[in-house]
């Protein structure tokens, strides 16, 4: 999934230590904001290799993308000078703050060799100004943050449409992850179990283009599928379980509405799917669970897949509100909740593998899990997060359109207020 803008908006460049003069981080820090204010990147200011390594063109889109958020960006405050070559500062906007630090050569022309923009942090912000923009959104949205107990049922903190049902991608993985927790502690499969690798999938992951039957462990697998959503470990990692045991999890995890989730596909069978003619594709969503089993049963995903014009999965949204793995917010808390309570330790240190936060935000928790997903038209960001007391929490939030593609930088700054406010701030 794409990386969200907040976490790293500019390339930072390293350059050595020097003998600049002590004010000239200070100065550059001001000169900067004005230069990002006016959308231009003068040479004078910027040295060669930062503009190799950021462009001008791609500084003022990254501006444009922080100002349609935050508002229009009106000035600096804050500098504190760290070295002779380094500074950090804070970037003020209409509706938000943003910090950032650069560097700068050690000699005289003090040029700006690496910049970078983290940390947006909304002014004002609350429950009712996100509610809003959540409702702004075109098409369907909603948000949980949850707070999850050792006793008794989850308390949600922060909530929009948390029980209804959206497509969610790739986050459906979460599910796998816990069934294939459950068939290790039953001692019907070990983490270091090597098996053949499955027919190819479709990116997003690698190892579609590893040799067929490739020998790989289970924990391989399994890593791969939430680290970098790899879609061909997922569809091995299926077959392996079976969809019966996946179909007895999903349960056991109280979903609220599991015929939307059921019979689980494989990540090729969904791509096949969608590629079939139309006729076929509503065939499939009309049809009962039992009788869509038999459908992908009889379905050869690879020729299909082999054949068809791959880059229409790509053009638009593509039966999302019918061929798609279905979840509440709430399920998704419920799963989680699952996954957090496995006595098993390699269970969270896979989910915890790319956290995607910010390291602000990490350093001020104890634990940090995640799993996304994405196609056209659909996105959902969830995190399993501990805080340093000890209470665990998820901030679960999805959006599908049926009729566009979703942005995703709009929605990753609405998940990063959620964050703040719901994890960090209550």
């Amino acid at each position: 999934m794409k990386r969200l803008l907040f976490a790293a908006l500019l390339a930072l460049v390293s350059a050595p230590a020097g003998a600049a003069t002590p004010d000239k981080p200070s100065q550059r820090a001001a000169e900067v904001v004005e230069a990002l204010k006016a959308g231009q990147a003068p040479d004078s200011l910027f040295a060669p290799s930062f503009l190799a390594a950021v462009p001008p063109a791609q500084i003022a889109r990254i501006v444009q993308q922080l100002e349609a958020q935050a508002g229009k960006l009106l000035g600096v405050q804050d500098i504190q000078v760290d070295t002779p070559t380094t500074a950090r500062f804070v970037l003020r906007f209409e509706r938000a703050l943003a910090t950032a630090t650069l560097t700068i050569e050690p000699d005289g022309a003090g040029r700006v060799t690496g910049l970078r923009i983290t940390s947006v942090t909304p002014l004002g912000d609350s429950l009712e100004k996100i509610r809003a923009d959540f409702a702004a959104l075109p098409g369907r949205s909603g948000f949980a943050v949850i707070k999850l107990e050792d006793r008794g049922p989850f308390v949600p903190i922060l909530e929009s449409h948390s029980g209804e049902q959206f497509a969610i991608g790739s986050a459906f993985k979460l599910w796998v992850l816990d069934a294939l927790a459950e068939e290790i502690a039953a001692g019907r499969h070990r983490w270091d179990e090597v098996v053949p690798l499955g027919p190819r999938s479709l990116p997003s992951g690698m190892t579609q283009e590893w040799p067929a039957q490739a020998p790989v462990t289970i924990e391989t697998l399994a890593t791969l599928m939430i680290s970098i959503s790899d879609n061909t470990a997922t569809d091995t990692l299926i077959r392996l379980i079976g969809r019966e045991r996946l179909a007895e999890r999903v349960r056991a995890t109280g979903h609220s509405a599991p015929s939307r989730i059921l019979p689980f596909m494989t990540t090729a069978e969904s791509f096949a799917l969608k590629l079939s003619p139309p006729a076929e594709r509503d065939a499939y969503a009309k049809a009962s669970d039992a009788a869509q089993e038999q459908r992908l049963a009889a379905l050869d995903a690879r020729k299909i897949l082999d054949s068809a014009d791959i880059a229409a999965l790509g053009a638009k949204p593509t039966a999302i509100d019918s061929i798609e793995w279905f979840a509440s917010p709430e399920d998704i808390a419920r799963v989680l909740d699952s996954l957090r309570r496995r006595p098993d330790p390699r269970v969270l240190q896979i989910l915890g593998i790319v956290p995607a936060v910010s390291n602000e935000v990490r350093q001020r928790l104890a634990y940090v899990g995640y799993k996304g997903g994405s196609e056209v038209g659909v996105i959902n960001l969830t995190w399993l997060l501990r805080r340093k007391s000890g209470s665990w929490m998820v901030i679960t939030l999805s959006w599908n359109n049926t009729a566009s593609a979703v942005d995703a930088d709009r929605f990753g700054y609405l998940a990063q207020r959620l964050l703040r406010l719901g994890a960090l701030e209550q």
